[in-house]
């Protein structure tokens, strides 16, 4: 593949984001009571004017999210203020570099059925709509999803034939890691991709060379997370996994329908649902696991209809639900037809090749992604990153043009 795809491909996504932007309409200004203007730019702008790693907001302490993005937008904080640029500037460019790194590596995947494909790869992950809309606004979700793919690009190099190549298995895991720091959503990517090292349709790769992949990528992503954990441990004098605001959307999500938030619109629920709902929502703001648990464990003796019917809107509704409840039935759309297109692609994609192997690992982290959103908050948000991976992984299903379909066949 020549080195002039991720070029191509970055500098297509850029424009296809700028077009975007331009097209779309302005995404509404931050709620004060989101993450960004409560934790993220204040904090970012403490790193950044040499105050150091310290909450502004008094709810909140050095754990309440886990680092990565604070970091991020300190840096871009950083440039901006060198360059005199507004903060607000200085995070769109940040987008707009996390969009072209995201583009070379999709293109550097789907570039492996030609370079077109490469290229056309970048296009459409830049395109997926709900992507497009994040990379507008000041959210984690931007780098989030570019470490999301360096992980994914560099376990999948690990395990292509040729030479075993540990450090790239290290760096999967690394990545994953990294992932994490900065999204709690990915908190298990490590495990899966030291996991998935054992999926058929990697050539060349015996049982004790996959067992030492997966291995180092799990020391890789326990080397990722470990600086984080133990500071923040001597910090707080407890040992928290990445953040503490995954009790909060726990429960955000068992009762989303009937919490108030001012931003919310109303979504028609069953009275059934609701009721379950109205259980979760009596244990206060901030209940403990056990409470949550015990109520689970009373609604599933006394009205397992009720909690049955919450259960399934968490299962489903990751495919269409905004935060907001707006605009569900065009994310819906949006996903059921990437989801149509991935289908067709598994079955397309010729069995036991890397093709094939590289959708299943994208439809496992996909998974995973779900799960994570069906624990929390289910709302596509959280599944946007993984979706718009397997929108640029689509083109791999083609056979490359003025070339030998058996030798597509041997990728």
């Amino acid at each position: 593949m020549s080195r002039l795809v991720p070029l191509a491909g970055a500098i297509a996504a850029v424009a296809v984001t700028v077009v975007g932007w331009m097209v779309l309409p302005a995404p509404p200004p931050p709620i004060p009571t989101s993450d960004w203007p409560r934790f993220y730019r204040p904090m970012g702008r403490s790193l950044a004017d040499g105050r150091g790693y310290v909450p502004q907001n008094l709810g909140d302490s050095v754990v309440t999210y886990p680092p990565g993005y604070p970091l991020l937008v300190a840096a871009s904080f950083a440039v901006g203020d060198r360059l005199g640029m507004t903060e607000a500037g200085a995070v769109r460019g940040l987008n707009l570099l996390c969009v072209a790194v995201g583009g070379a590596l999709v293109s550097s995947l789907a570039g492996a059925a030609g370079p077109r494909r490469g290229v056309a790869g970048a296009v459409l992950w830049s395109a997926y709509p709900p992507l497009l809309w994040l990379t507008a606004q000041p959210l984690s979700e931007v780098p989030f999803v570019v470490l999301l793919i360096a992980s994914f690009a560099a376990w999948r190099a690990a395990l292509r034939s040729g030479p075993f190549r540990p450090w790239l298995c290290l760096a999967a895991g690394a990545l994953a890691g990294g992932t994490a720091l900065v999204r709690p959503t990915a908190a298990l990517l490590g495990g899966l991709l030291a996991l998935l090292a054992f999926l058929p349709g990697a050539p060349d790769r015996g049982r004790s060379a996959r067992t030492q992949a997966a291995v180092l990528v799990l020391a890789g992503w326990v080397l990722a997370l470990a600086p984080w954990e133990v500071w923040a441990t001597r910090q707080t004098g407890e040992f928290v996994f990445l953040g503490k605001v995954g009790r909060y959307s726990v429960i955000d999500g068992l009762t989303w329908a009937v919490r108030d938030k001012g931003y919310r619109s109303v979504t028609p629920i069953s009275p059934e649902t609701r009721a379950a709902m109205e259980g979760f929502r009596a244990l206060g703001e901030y209940p403990s696991f056990a409470a949550l648990a015990r109520e689970a464990r009373r609604q599933a003796t006394g009205q397992p209809a009720e909690l049955a019917r919450l259960l399934g809107w968490k299962l489903l509704r990751p495919l269409w639900g905004t935060d907001s409840g707006r605009h569900e039935r065009s994310v819906a759309v949006v996903n059921f037809a990437v989801l149509g297109l991935y289908l067709l692609a598994m079955r397309a994609a010729p069995a036991g090749t890397g093709t094939r192997t590289t959708f299943a690992a994208a439809g496992a982290i996909l998974a995973l992604f779900w799960a994570m959103s069906f624990a929390v908050l289910p709302i596509a948000r959280y599944l946007a990153p993984p979706l718009a991976m397997i929108s640029g992984l689509l083109p791999l299903a083609l056979p490359p043009r003025h070339e030998p379909r058996a030798a597509w066949r041997r990728f």
